[in-house]
This record gives structure tokens, sequence and C-alpha cells, in this order.
């Protein structure tokens, strides 16, 4: 049995940019037996295209030895050699068509192993063009799994800061401690802000620095308690709105 082997490049998975080589053997039958059957495809299809006119041929002389007995003897011989001679002339040309193809049949394996050879490297072609993108596409959704982790992690450590605010703000009693921690809850709510307008949600960022507006207001005598109550309703408003953004916009 001889073979075919064709080269074929595929990537390693623990090594992206190392391309393999890969040899796929295709086994062939012998010389003989190959140019046997080649040579009979070919004689079969030259019989085919030969059949209807040889039909024709069949009804003709089938209808001459119908009226034969009516015929004179000359014209009866005549019939006869015409009989012979048609077929001693298809013998000749199935004997002649079948030396034709027994010459050139080297010509025609040889195009048969190029056909072959071409539809090979046509599907390693398909085959690494397959593998290419399914790793292409792993690598892409390795990248967004990585990313949302990214976010995740950024924006909880956003609301972790937010409930570090919220529990300075227990600590407070006088307008200078709370003017502190009015500066420490600006810094907050910009952060948040920023991260938001990085992802190119300009909208949400306007509805986060607004959230704080929908908190109950500060209602009878206006002490530290009072205060300390209405500023802690301002946060949780914003710190409700962060966790609404994080639900909708990060999957």
């Amino acid at each position: 049995m001889h073979s075919i082997r064709l080269t074929v490049h595929s990537e390693s998975t623990a090594v992206r940019d190392l391309p393999l080589v890969q040899s796929l053997a295709v086994e062939r039958l012998p010389y003989r037996t190959r140019a046997l059957e080649r040579i009979w495809r070919e004689t079969c299809s030259s019989i085919r295209k030969r059949i209807p006119p040889f039909v024709i041929s069949l009804i003709g002389l089938a209808v001459g030895s119908t009226y034969s007995r009516y015929l004179q003897k000359q014209i009866k011989e005549t019939v006869v050699i015409a009989v012979i001679s048609g077929f001693g002339a298809n013998v000749l040309w199935f004997l002649g068509l079948l030396i034709y193809n027994t010459v050139r049949v080297p010509w025609l394996l040889d195009a048969d192993a190029g056909k072959q050879i071409s539809d090979l490297e046509n599907r390693a072609i398909l085959a690494e063009t397959s593998v290419r993108n399914f790793q292409a596409s792993a690598d892409q959704t390795e990248a967004a799994r990585t990313e949302n982790r990214r976010l995740h992690e950024l924006f909880g450590t956003l609301a972790e800061k937010g409930g570090d605010v919220l529990r300075e703000l227990a600590g407070c009693s006088m307008d200078t401690q709370f003017a502190m921690w009015d500066i420490q809850f600006k810094q907050w709510k910009e952060a948040v802000e920023k991260e938001i307008k990085n992802l190119g949600f300009h909208a949400d960022a306007v509805e986060f620095l607004r959230s704080g507006d929908r908190a109950e207001p500060m209602k009878g005598v206006v002490d530290a308690r009072v205060t300390r109550e209405y500023k802690g309703r301002v946060l949780e408003k914003h710190q409700d709105k962060l966790a609404d953004f994080v639900s909708r916009r990060l999957p």
C-alpha cells in the first residue's frame, strides 16, 4: 500500500504561539489496482456516451431483419455485411478505447492524486481555521470573564468604602466633624461617578449623583442626631443606586 503524507499546522493549547506539525497519512491502493479502476471508469464513461446511437442502430437492424424476408438475396447479404461491419467496428472502437485509456492512465492517476492532495489540504486548512476561531473565541470569553471579575471587585470595593463612610458618620457630633465627613462623602461619590462614566454609562452616573435627593428631608429641630440620620439616609440612597447599577449593568 502506498501513502500520501500531508503536513498540517495546528496550535497547541499550552503554547498558543508555537505551531505543531502533524502528518496525516492517507493509504492508497496498489498502482495496478488504481490503474485498472481508472481505465475501466474512463471506458465506461465513453461507452455511456455511445449507448444512444448504438440503440438506434439496433432498432434499425431489428426493423430491417423483420422485413428481410421480403427483400432480395443481394440486399439480405448487404444487411448481414452491415451488421457484421457494425459489430466489428464497435469491437475495434472498444479495444482502441482501452488502449488509449491505458496509455494515458499515468496522467489520469497523477490528476487524481493532485485532486486528493488538494482536498486534504483544503480540509486541513478548514480544520486549522476552525481551531483558531475556537481558540480566539475561548480567549475572548476568558478576557470577558476576567474583566467582569475586575469590575465586580472594583465596585465591591467602592461599596465597602461607602459602608466605611457611613460608619464614620456615627462618630460625628460637631459641625467640624460633619464638614470633614462631607468631604469624605463627596470624594466617595466622585470616585463612583468616575468609574460609572468610564464604562460609558453617563446617564447612570447622573442618576447616581441625584439619588440622594430622594432621601427624606430633616424635620423638627435640627441637631446632631437629626443631621446624622439625614446624611445617613442620603448615603443609603446612593448605596442603593450603586447596587442597582451593578445588578443591571454588570452580568
